[in-house]
């Protein structure tokens, strides 16, 4: 399948996201919420279920790993057209919002439909991966596309 043929196209995903989106205070709620005192925690990413298998996969689905048949999925494509488009602010951006960045990526395609999946390769099942690991997914494609 070409990109054309995705299910959310390249055009509808990076219309999602300008440089607006990457406000300062705004990116930063999506890496930490501030408690009642005004003290800034980390936030917990870990809300989805490692363990939880996915029966099917589809075009929408990002899946990690490596190899041919992963490159050309089309979720992956337009994966990485998405992170190609903002590589650029990421780059540009201080150290201490990357994390957000990234986050606000996932959180995005979250929105879209979009799920980060791993195969087991005992069992030959996918299964969603976490949203820390998604963003560090998203952080190193950002850095390394």
């Amino acid at each position: 399948m070409n990109d054309e043929k995705s299910i959310i196209s390249n055009d509808d995903l990076c219309s999602s996201i300008d440089s607006n989106d990457f406000d300062v205070d705004e990116v930063l709620s999506y890496e930490s919420i501030e408690d009642s005192k005004g003290a800034r925690s980390k936030r917990n990413f870990n809300d989805c279920d490692d363990s939880v298998l996915i029966d099917e996969v589809k075009e929408t689905d990002i899946l990690c790993g490596r190899g041919g048949g992963i490159n050309v999925h089309p979720g992956n494509r337009s994966f990485r057209n998405l992170v190609k488009t903002h590589q650029e602010i990421y780059l540009k951006a201080k150290k201490k919002l990357k994390p957000a960045i990234g986050a606000s990526i996932v959180q995005i395609l979250h929105n879209k439909g979009f799920r980060f999946l791993k195969k087991d390769f005992v069992t030959g099942a996918y299964y969603r991966i976490s949203d820390s690991r998604a963003r560090d997914k998203t952080c190193q494609a950002l850095v390394s596309i």
